[in-house]
């Protein structure tokens, strides 16, 4: 479901948001960076205030799973090479 979330408040393509990583996200500012994009272009993506909060859960819960990406599997790998 959080997943669903992300990519409808922020906007992002799929093939960006499998490859954002813990160290990525600005909870403070309300930020995900994209990093070599489309186009290999980095970007900044804005998310509302109103979703920090669930944002802020799953990172804690990912960091205690010692997780390097937001979405990632129990193999330690983002979900797309999962599939």
């Amino acid at each position: 479901m959080l997943i669903i979330k992300t990519l409808l408040y922020t906007g992002v393509r799929v093939s960006d948001l499998i490859n954002v990583r813990l160290i990525d996200i600005d909870l403070q500012s309300c930020q995900i960076g994209i990093i070599q994009g489309k186009g290999n272009k980095d970007k900044t993506i804005p998310f509302p205030n109103s979703f920090r909060e669930a944002l802020a859960m799953h990172i804690n819960n990912m960091k205690k799973r010692y997780a390097k990406y937001l979405f990632e599997s129990n193999r330690k790998k983002n979900i797309l090479t999962e599939l």
